[in-house]
């Protein structure tokens, strides 16, 4: 064990609190959508969403980039990112996203993508992954794109 899976645990606590005062008011869902019809898109959309969320449920911080993070990083406008999102541990009670759930893809012929839900989305808008840094020990954050699809 090292000192920052020792943390872990009190960071994933620290991180709800936030949430729960308020300040946390967008929803992050991974969505895989398989389509009932022999071509992706044909036929019914069967949705598998699961919320990205911090202890007690909280969701984790979703920030809009301003227009120079979009210039610099060569992002679509209305870009974001998502986190710090505590990494997977299983110390205590456990906790934390599996980083699988960012670096992974679903079956051929499923559409993966991320869903934020809130006050700038109030009916929902898909997001594609751009970025996914896992280079500290203690968090996950996502860049994310606007999908030219509207709605989750």
């Amino acid at each position: 064990m090292t000192l920052a899976d020792d943390l872990l645990p009190t960071v994933y606590a620290g991180r709800a609190i936030a949430g729960a005062l308020g300040f946390r008011n967008h929803q992050l869902f991974r969505v895989e959508a398989d389509w009932t019809g022999q071509h992706t898109g044909e036929g019914d959309n069967l949705e598998n969403r699961d919320e990205i969320v911090e202890a007690d449920g909280q969701p984790p911080r979703v920030r809009w980039l301003k227009a120079e993070d979009i210039a610099l990083g060569n992002l679509a406008a209305g870009s974001a990112v998502a986190g710090p999102i505590t990494p997977l541990f299983t110390t205590g009670s456990g906790g934390g996203t599996d980083p699988a759930m960012f670096t992974t893809t679903g079956p051929a012929g499923t559409e993966l993508y991320f869903a934020i839900v809130g006050p700038n989305h109030p009916t929902g808008a898909k997001y594609r992954v751009v970025e996914v840094d896992m280079s500290r020990p203690l968090r996950i954050m996502l860049t994310l794109s606007p999908s030219m699809n509207e709605g989750p």
